[in-house]
């Protein structure tokens, strides 16, 4: 995934709900130039989406699902790709929140995890049936970060991947 800062955010919904509107809603943007948009589903892997599958003439990027996984592969990084989604099931009676947060735990250094919190994902419009969540510094962590950062430096992501 290309940033400039990391964000860790997720988001859950009914896998079927998101096959569906992804079957027939449409992409919120024209693709970009060499791109074309490509209809990516799976209940399997609980999630769907429009993605833009790019010809850049010297460069392809082709992002597709495996398993439980969206991955993005260019044509010139040889045959390894990088994760882009990764979905999670809930267990049995488990809320997103908390799913969210067992996931976290379970793939985040304790050293790391212990000084940040699970936060609503407020940026942009979420459909009506979704929850996002991030998971972003607590109050006294992000004081200690602001304090040592260097201004001319973009910091690791505080939380983890």
């Amino acid at each position: 995934m290309v940033l400039v800062a990391a964000v860790a955010a997720f988001a859950t919904t009914t896998a079927t709900a998101n096959v569906a509107a992804a079957q027939t809603g449409s992409p919120s943007r024209a693709p970009f130039k060499g791109c074309m948009w490509e209809r990516a589903a799976d209940l399997n892997a609980g999630f769907a989406g429009w993605v833009e599958q790019c010809d850049y003439g010297n460069r392809k990027i082709h992002r597709f699902i495996k398993g439980n996984v969206l991955l993005q592969q260019y044509s010139d990084g040889g045959a390894s790709a990088d994760t882009l989604i990764t979905s999670f099931a809930l267990l049995p009676g488990e809320i997103a929140e908390a799913g969210v947060r067992r996931v976290y735990l379970a793939h985040t250094p304790r050293a790391i995890s212990v000084k940040c919190v699970l936060a609503a994902y407020t940026l942009g419009k979420a459909p009506a049936d979704l929850q996002r969540f991030t998971v972003v510094s607590s109050a006294a962590y992000a004081k200690a970060l602001k304090a040592k950062q260097d201004a001319n430096d973009v910091p690791e992501p505080p939380c983890g991947d």
